[in-house]
């Protein structure tokens, strides 16, 4: 299960690269002490390893394995070098200029804002590139934003592994994630035909049943996982399921899939054993992964399900094993008034036919994870 640790395409490279005054640093290849063979000033080794450019206008900051200048970077930060020039992925900034309009002011200038050097350039021209980025990023690689102006996105790169890009205004931050982190797939649902379909089903906000006339499905889908996937993880890598990202702790075969174990990071000392069945869709071949008698799931959207329902909808309870059909008055009753405190997507699906909801199953059981 060994994988090589540098096996990086050149798109790879273009993404592990950041290009500080014209020297291009490699995650993965390049080190700290290139820094100060290039002029940085290294200052400080805390958490991170903090290097200035002469006059402390520019900060950058580095993490290696161990925290050792001659260990490759594994992260670089340059979000707070605001005077150095900085390029990422064909998107530059902050280029120095020799001819600073502000070096001949001193203290004894009776300065005014009307006396601005800068006063007639565009106060947004700082931002165009950033928001080209942002642009370049939320196109191709999935992103979030959780404070107004810095924009992160995980980008995969083809030995497993991947980049995280943190763009902040500016200056960006990149950092090669050690942990191979495995992901599900959805299906179906975001396709031409997404209005047709069975999918795992949470029904929300059903106290708008009677002043509104509608209540909300949410949708998910069981976690799928690409098949040659499995040939690349080790112990130590990631896994994205049912909603967590989880630490492999073992790897074994079973039956006719895999038998993986995982570190709860919430719970010391416990694991989790999850089993991944072969599933064939669409002639390709994934895994569906389960825990006791619950397959973890991914939500997908919501729904909103007008009422009254179609001449044709059927509500539908397994009992003892079996489907048995109940009126579907019984369903709108229980909206309205019932206990719902055990339909969850492990247990209850719901099938659209152009975009008309046509069916709804419910087993109440499994519950699902524990919470």
């Amino acid at each position: 299960r060994e994988r090589e640790a540098g096996a990086f395409t050149e798109e790879d490279l273009r993404y592990l690269t950041l290009r500080l005054n014209g020297v291009d640093y490699t995650l993965g290849a390049s080190t700290p002490q290139e820094l100060i063979d290039n002029g940085w000033y290294f200052v400080e080794n805390s958490d991170v390893l903090v290097f200035q450019d002469e006059g402390a206008y520019s900060d950058v900051y580095v993490t290696t394995e161990h925290n050792d200048l001659n260990e490759p970077m594994i992260s670089l930060n340059a979000m707070w070098a605001y005077e150095a020039a900085v390029e990422y992925c064909g998107f530059s900034w902050n280029t120095e200029d020799d001819d600073d309009p502000y070096d001949d002011w001193t203290e004894e200038d009776d300065w005014t804002e009307d006396d601005d050097p800068d006063a007639d350039e565009d106060p947004d021209a700082d931002e165009d590139l950033s928001y080209d980025m942002v642009s370049w990023m939320e196109k191709y690689f999935p992103t979030e934003t959780s404070v107004e102006g810095i924009y992160s996105a995980i980008i995969p790169l083809s030995n497993g592994r991947e980049v995280e890009v943190v763009n902040h205004d500016s200056p960006v931050s990149i950092c090669l994630l050690r942990e191979h982190a495995f992901t599900p797939l959805t299906f179906g649902f975001w396709d031409s035909d997404r209005e047709s379909g069975t999918y795992d089903l949470a029904i929300t906000s059903r106290e708008r049943i009677d002043s509104d006339g509608y209540f909300i499905a949410e949708i998910y889908q069981p976690d799928l996982f690409p098949g040659e996937g499995f040939g690349v993880l080790r112990t130590g890598d990631r896994i994205l399921i049912n909603g967590r990202r989880l630490v492999i702790s073992s790897i074994e075969p079973w039956e006719d899939g895999w038998e993986i174990g995982f570190d709860d990071p919430d719970e010391k000392g416990f694991t989790e054993y999850f089993i991944f069945r072969k599933k064939d869709t669409e002639g390709k071949l994934y895994y569906a992964s389960s825990l006791d008698d619950w397959i973890s799931t991914t939500y997908v959207d919501f729904i909103k399900v007008t009422l009254p329902l179609p001449d044709d909808f059927t509500y539908v309870l397994i009992s003892a094993g079996e489907e048995v059909v109940h009126p579907t008055e019984e369903l709108i009753e229980l909206l309205r008034n019932g206990d719902m405190q055990d339909w969850n997507p492990y247990n209850t699906s719901i099938t659209f036919a152009n975009g008309a909801p046509i069916r709804i199953l419910h087993s109440g059981y499994p519950s699902g994870p524990d919470t």
